[in-house]
């Protein structure tokens, strides 16, 4: 289904209730393409459900990482190994669990505890949705966003050279990312910024 952002909020926001009446906690994947709105639409389900939401720009590659090999596989500049172990084995056998944040300009990593305590968590950020990660999620959004917009919002909050970094690397890559993946058609909901 393709729905347009203001749309797709009052469409999720129903499936989520429906969710809830039949689960204790719900999980939902948000990946798309970068300036899609996946942050902002992640932040405003948060308000109203008091929800979680961890970021995959937190599970960045660090440095060392970043391996001819790595680099090459369309979704490798995530530490997926990484995110795994620290947040997808612990929502599955539904424990507490503490991630690292790596921050990408500072090349550090800070500590963040997840209270477990609560009834919906929401993983948004590029390469969310990548197929090993599938068996987790109880809803699936993959957002969109015209090429003029994107670059549009891109200059906006970027330096010129980071938006030249976008051009060159990580919106192909990205595209290529979500085709490979077929993401268009095996997600529950398509949202198109607009």
């Amino acid at each position: 289904m393709m729905i347009d952002e203001l749309n797709g909020l009052t469409y999720i926001k129903q499936k989520i209730d429906e969710l809830l009446e039949k689960k204790l906690t719900v999980i939902i994947g948000i990946d798309g393409m970068a300036a899609s709105g996946k942050t902002t639409f992640a932040n405003n389900l948060k308000e109203q459900y008091k929800a979680e939401v961890i970021h995959m720009d937190d599970f960045f590659l660090q440095d060392f990482q970043r391996t001819s090999e790595r680099l090459l596989e369309v979704d490798g500049f995530v530490d997926y190994e990484r995110f795994i172990e620290e947040v997808l084995r612990p929502l599955k056998m539904n424990s507490p669990f503490k991630y690292h944040k790596y921050n990408c300009q500072t090349k550090k990593m800070t500590e963040k505890y997840v209270n477990h305590n609560r009834d919906l968590f929401i993983i948004e950020g590029s390469y969310a949705l990548k197929q090993s990660f599938d068996d987790i999620y109880d809803l699936k959004i993959l957002m969109l966003i015209d090429d003029e917009k994107q670059l549009s919002r891109l200059s906006k909050r970027n330096l010129p050279h980071l938006v030249e970094r976008f051009k060159q690397d990580w919106i192909p890559r990205e595209n290529k990312y979500i085709k490979q993946y077929n993401l268009e058609k095996t997600v529950d909901c398509v949202i198109v910024s607009k």
